[in-house]
């Protein structure tokens, strides 16, 4: 995951953000996690509702009592695809503005 991590600031650094956001997405992709290459407001309201139906019912001090996490803890394979996404965010906002 470091290769995808270094190709993609690479491709940042040299300005080819579509091309830091394709290989992102194909890594993110390869851990098994599904982004839609052009979400709709349904795809989006869709994943809104399942991220807030996860919160229902609980008090926000449970929050302060999780336990710290980090990259080095179990579960690294679920948390890839978050750190690879943080790693292509820049591509993604400054590209998105870019006019084409």
């Amino acid at each position: 995951m470091k290769t995808y991590e270094v190709q993609i600031l690479t491709h940042v650094a040299q300005g080819q953000l579509l091309e830091a956001v394709q290989l992102g997405l194909k890594v993110v992709k390869l851990l098994g996690v599904n982004i839609p290459d052009s979400p709709n407001e349904a795809d989006i309201q869709q994943k809104f509702a399942d991220v807030s139906s996860l919160y229902v019912d609980k008090d926000i001090l449970e929050f302060t009592k999780l336990p710290q996490q980090n990259f080095t803890s179990t579960g690294v394979k679920k948390k890839l695809p978050k750190h690879i996404c943080k790693k292509h965010t820049t591509a993604t906002l400054v590209g998105a503005q870019k006019p084409k």
